[in-house]
C-alpha cells in the first residue's frame, strides 16, 4: 500500500513538474508538451474506440492528422502564414480518410470514421486551444491548471469525508454531490486568491470575474472527468492506459482539461463580445 502511494506520488509529481517547467519555459515548450499529450491521448482514445484493431496504419494516419489539426489551430490563432498549408494538408487527409473508409471492409464503417474525427475534436482541439490561451495569457494557462488541481483536491477531500449522495452512479460510483459542491467551493477560494494576488494579468479581473471563472472551471472539470468515465465504461476498461503508474493513462490525467480549456475559451470570447457590444 505504501509502495503504491509512493509510486503514485512520484509519477504525479513528475507529471505536474513537466507542466510547470513548460509553463515557465515559454510558448515553444508548452506547444511541444501539448503535442506530446495529443499524440498519447489520441492513441488511447482510438484504442478505447476500437479503431486500432487490425487498422494500425490508419490509426497512425489519424494521429498524424490530429497533429496537423493541432498545429493549424495554433498557427491560425497566431497568424502564421504556414496555417494555410496545414489547413490544406488536413483537407487532403479528410477527403482521403473518407475514401479509405468507403473501400474498407469494416463491419461498422460509420463508427470507425466518426471515432477518427472525434479524436481530433475531443483531444487535439482542446490541447491546441490551451496553447492559444498561453499565447494570449501565460498567467491564465497557469491559473487553469491550478484551479483544476484545486477542484480535484477539494472534491476528493470533501467527497471522502462526508460524501453520501452519488452524483452519477451509472457513470462514476465514487463521485458525490457533496464532493461536487466541495470542489466548487475550494475552486472559488482559489479564484479569489488569484484575484487578490495577480490582478490584471489575464482577461479576467476583479473578484467577481474570477469567481465566475472558478465555477466554470470546476463544473467543466467535473463533467470532463465524467465524460471520460463514460468512454471507459463503454469500452469496458478501468483506465485509458497504463502510461502513468498509479494514475492510469494520459486521458485519465487530462480528461478534465479537455473540457475546461474550450469552456474557458468560450467564456473569454463571450466576455469580449459582451464588452464590445454593451460597454463601449
Amino acid at each position: 500500500m505504501i509502495k503504491n502511494l509512493a509510486i503514485r506520488a512520484l509519477s504525479g509529481g513528475i507529471y505536474v513538474g513537466l507542466i510547470i517547467a513548460a509553463l515557465v519555459s515559454g510558448q515553444l515548450w508548452v506547444g511541444l508538451l501539448c503535442a506530446l499529450f495529443a499524440v498519447l491521448g489520441l492513441f488511447e482514445f482510438y484504442r478505447l474506440a476500437g479503431n486500432i484493431k487490425g487498422h494500425i496504419s490508419v490509426t497512425v494516419l489519424d494521429i498524424l492528422a490530429g497533429l496537423v489539426a493541432f498545429y493549424a489551430i495554433i498557427a491560425l490563432f497566431a497568424g502564421c502564414p504556414s496555417a494555410k498549408i496545414a489547413v490544406f494538408i488536413y483537407g487532403v487527409y479528410f477527403v482521403a480518410r473518407v475514401i479509405v473508409q468507403v473501400f474498407s471492409e469494416d463491419f461498422d464503417p460509420l463508427k470507425r470514421l466518426s471515432a477518427s474525427l472525434m479524436g481530433h475534436i475531443y483531444v487535439a482541439l482542446p490541447l491546441a486551444l490551451l496553447v492559444c490561451i498561453y499565447i494570449m495569457s501565460p498567467a491564465l494557462a497557469a491559473i487553469i491548471f491550478g484551479l483544476i488541481w484545486i477542484n480535484d483536491t477539494g472534491a476528493y477531500l470533501v467527497g471522502i469525508s462526508i460524501g453520501r449522495h452519488r452524483l452519477f452512479p451509472r457513470v462514476s460510483p465514487k463521485k458525490s454531490w457533496e464532493g461536487l459542491i466541495g470542489g466548487i467551493l475550494f475552486t472559488i477560494g482559489g479564484g479569489i486568491l488569484c484575484a487578490t494576488m495577480i490582478p490584471k494579468v489575464t482577461p479576467f479581473y476583479g473578484i467577481g470575474q474570477f469567481i465566475m471563472l472558478a465555477v466554470v472551471v470546476s463544473l467543466a472539470a467535473t463533467f470532463g472527468d465524467l465524460l471520460e468515465s463514460t468512454l471507459k465504461r463503454s469500452a469496458g476498461v478501468k483506465d485509458s492506459g497504463k502510461l502513468i503508474p498509479g494514475h492510469g493513462g494520459m486521458l485519465d490525467r487530462i480528461d478534465s482539461l479537455l473540457l475546461v480549456v474550450p469552456t474557458v475559451m468560450i467564456l473569454t470570447v463571450g466576455m469580449n463580445i459582451f464588452k464590445s457590444l454593451f460597454c463601449n
